[in-house]
């Protein structure tokens, strides 16, 4: 196949993508997200298969705004659903927490956080156990507006009582990033090289996370990461047929939980989202008779 010369006028659209924006479900349920990925990617292959056959200056700078431009698509997918019900594919989530450094908390913060902590899985267990309407826990968007401002540490009784199953959840899931991410200046739960550890084909998952919430200085942090992963994975144990009646199982659970784990340099990561939520899956598998810390 001959291959024509190189076009030095060539553009890609990616216009019809706002790759800043934080709807990023109107973005996976775009058509014109998807034919703007073939777009890209044909294009990549068809110019870098030229680019590399000539000795142009400008080449290296073109693959390099390619790959830029594949980058940015691909950091803003959220994770996609099959049409076969109870069934999805691994990408990051929506949730976000705020990324401005922070005061370390008090003691007396620390207790606060963690009698709602335990408040608000208690609610969510007895919710489940007595609705029938809980498909999706942990993977549906919760009411941003019931949410707005609220952590562990200014969650009350009162507005408790006033939030949906799937605002609970977010909120747990937000709590989990903040433990592992924590903006006081404590390093991240897991560095990069740790999650690359987990990645390796033999590694023992379970044993690499059990270790280092164990290493955790802060009894805090080490013992609501633990108990929020101990909540999650003794859901079918729980809740009554909850699989079937939430179609969320363990891979689906790690799909929506996993990414929590990664450091920051790592969240918008694709390989090292696809790689965590596979080895989480098996983690909340083993968890129980594992990873006792």
């Amino acid at each position: 196949m001959t291959i024509g010369p190189l076009n030095t006028n060539t553009h890609i659209r990616t216009d019809n993508i706002d790759t800043t924006s934080n709807d990023t479900g109107k973005l996976a349920q775009s058509g014109g997200l998807f034919s703007s990925i073939k777009s890209i990617v044909n294009t990549a292959i068809r110019e870098s298969a030229v680019l590399l056959k000539t000795a142009s200056k400008t080449a290296s700078e073109k693959i390099s705004n390619l790959a830029q431009s594949i980058k940015n698509v691909f950091s803003n997918m959220m994770p996609f659903r099959s049409s076969e019900p109870g069934v999805m594919t691994a990408s990051h989530t929506t949730d976000t927490v705020a990324t401005e450094k922070t005061a370390p908390l008090t003691d007396a913060q620390k207790t606060l956080a963690t009698d709602n902590m335990n408040a608000l899985m208690s609610d969510m267990r007895n919710t489940m156990n007595n609705s029938n309407d809980i498909e999706g826990v942990f993977r549906k968007a919760a009411n941003e507006k019931n949410i707005k401002n609220i952590d562990m540490q200014t969650l009350t009784a009162e507005k408790l009582g006033e939030l949906s199953l799937h605002d609970k959840a977010t909120l747990m899931k937000r709590h989990l990033d903040t433990l592992t991410n924590p903006k006081d200046g404590q390093p991240a739960l897991l560095s990069s090289q740790d999650v690359m550890e987990m990645l390796k084909p033999d590694a023992d998952v379970a044993g690499i996370l059990k270790d280092k919430i164990g290493a955790l200085s802060d009894h805090y942090r080490k013992d609501n990461i633990k108990n929020i992963i101990d909540f999650i994975v003794d859901l079918p144990n729980r809740v009554p047929d909850f699989i079937d009646r939430s179609k969320m199982n363990n891979a689906n659970l790690a799909i929506v939980t996993a990414p929590k784990l990664l450091p920051e340099d790592l969240k918008t990561d694709m390989g090292a989202i696809q790689g965590i939520t596979s080895a989480f899956a098996k983690v909340l598998d083993s968890w129980p008779a594992s990873t006792q810390v």
